[in-house]
């Protein structure tokens, strides 16, 4: 564990709680500047919590950095509140026992158009109690969206000759825009040994305008150029219920439930029309439910030995409807569920967390089932050499499963040449990686971080095109072919001058990929 204490002035010059961590330069993490996502070195989420309760981005944005007192890292932490996170960054803050506060942000952002975010936060406590309020207002206005392509097709005529024919979309002008409009609200109850937390929100999304248009041309020549206007359209609503409970019982037994829910209906519109008289009128309606519960049983068999046992269960059901140009519908159900049981001993200077399990799901789209159940597991070492260095080493065997977009069998034209199609009998396919790194803190000033990674992925999804319509078209899809490989590796230096006011990064990463 390393616990940081922010000084006055970073608390008094950071907005919310992202921005606390900024101005810290924790060396463990980095922060995307532009999408504020918190990841460690190897590029993986880290989950932030507040007083040992996982934290939403509404609580980030909402929480009064004057009430932070410290900021902790851990790595691999056996408390069972952090329900076998690999690292976790936990906020303490002061809590109150009556009263809180309302905080209102707002913020402009210029550079890359226009970027508007408007909320407010009110938390009040009485006693073991806490409510908290969330209404936010998240606007978009962006003239510089969009791309260029150039792409070359191997076709047929209409005598079955084979020949190559380019599209040449050159963009002239672009326009997008987006509303969202997120509502949450909290009930939250902790003491020693109980913690719940209940939560319902609504989250309404808008695109009036994503808009793209420039001009349009084909080689061999067909003697003149054409133009095209391409234009995305969406509107959808979410609703969601989530909850976490906590119980500890005698002898260092505890219990963590965490059931969730949502429902969405999304309307998708795609209008795209070219002067050579050849166009895509496509509506979309989707619903979309989904529902998990996750349960965790810990036990502490001594103060540096535990055990845990994990299962999870989920569902979720997509009905999706395409009208227009192409008429279709899928309904996709999936189902997975597993279990893992695992070991964490933590001593003075070595860290083992390890865990072994199975998994099974099953995915049926329009009548086509898939089942599949395969074993999972990971392995979390850390070692301190001294206070000043420190190992780390994970690896884990998992599976990925394709999403509905790839393996619905409805065919939609994109354009004048490309066909796109999903398949059903794809298959999930195996991950596993290995990532070690090393993390040298000589003074509060100074700290780097060198690390490694590989990455494998066996009978992967692989992107494929075939011939369409007699070979005047190209049809794209989906195949589990081949495996790949990747190795990343890469170091992180932090440089604090000027009494903490100055603070100076640089990152040097590099990847090689191979695929076979």
């Amino acid at each position: 564990r390393s616990v940081y204490t922010p000084t006055s002035r970073q608390k008094r010059v950071a907005q919310d709680a992202t921005d606390l961590l900024k101005v810290m330069a924790m060396p463990e993490i980095n922060i995307d500047p532009a999408s504020n996502s918190v990841t460690d070195n190897f590029g993986q989420s880290v989950p932030i919590y507040i007083n040992y309760m996982k934290a939403s981005g509404q609580d980030l944005s909402g929480m009064r950095t004057s009430d932070v007192r410290r900021v902790e890292f851990l790595y691999a932490p056996t408390d069972p509140r952090f329900q076998g996170a690999q690292q976790v960054i936990n906020f303490i803050i002061q809590e109150y026992e009556y009263g809180g506060y309302t905080k209102v942000v707002a913020r402009e952002d210029f550079l890359t158009g226009l970027k508007s975010d408007a909320s407010v936060f009110s938390k009040f406590s009485y006693k073991k109690m806490n409510y908290d309020l969330y209404v936010g207002s998240r606007n978009q206005d962006d003239r510089h969206n969009g791309s260029s392509t150039s792409s070359t097709y191997s076709l047929k005529d209409e005598n079955g000759n084979p020949y190559t024919a380019k599209r040449i979309e050159t963009l002239d002008d672009s326009h997008f825009i987006q509303n969202q409009l997120p509502v949450t609200f909290r009930a939250s109850y902790g003491d020693k040994n109980i913690r719940i937390r209940n939560t319902v929100g609504f989250t309404h999304l808008w695109k009036p305008e994503n808009k793209e248009s420039g001009s349009l041309c084909y080689l061999p020549s067909q003697g003149t150029d054409y133009e095209f206007s391409r234009m995305y359209t969406k509107r959808s609503n979410l609703y969601s219920y989530s909850g976490s409970y906590f119980f500890a019982f005698p002898h260092e037994f505890s219990l963590s439930l965490e059931p969730s829910f949502s429902y969405s209906s999304i309307k998708d519109n795609t209008d795209y029309i070219t002067t050579a008289n050849d166009s895509v009128i496509r509506k979309a309606n989707e619903r979309v439910s989904y529902f998990r519960v996750t349960a965790i049983v810990d036990k502490q068999v001594n103060k540096k030995n535990s055990i845990f046992l994990f299962t999870r269960f989920s569902k979720r059901h997509n009905n999706l409807v395409y009208q227009g140009t192409d008429n279709a519908k899928s309904i996709y159900d999936s189902y997975g569920s597993g279990v893992l049981l695992g070991y964490t001993h933590k001593s003075e200077k070595l860290m083992l967390r390890a865990d072994v399990g199975f998994a099974c799901e099953r995915n049926i789209i329009n009548g086509t089932r898939y089942d599949d159940w395969y074993p999972s597991t990971h392995v979390q070492l850390g070692y301190s050499i001294n206070r000043k260095n420190r190992l780390s080493m994970f690896a884990e065997y998992a599976s990925f499963t394709p999403e509905i977009s790839e393996k619905s069998p409805d065919v939609l034209k994109q354009n004048e040449f490309m066909y796109k199609t999903g398949n059903p009998n794809l298959e999930n396919y195996r991950v596993y990686d290995l990532s070690l790194g090393y993390t040298w803190l000589p003074t509060n000033r100074f700290n780097s971080n060198i690390y490694c990674s590989y990455e494998g992925f066996s009978d992967r999804l692989k992107t494929v095109y075939e011939e369409y319509d007699g070979g005047r078209s190209i049809l794209r899809t989906y195949l589990n072919d081949g495996n790949s490989h990747r190795i990343y590796s890469g170091v992180n230096f932090n440089l604090k001058l000027f009494d903490n006011n100055l603070m100076l990064s640089a990152k040097q990463l590099q990847r090689l990929t191979q695929y076979i």
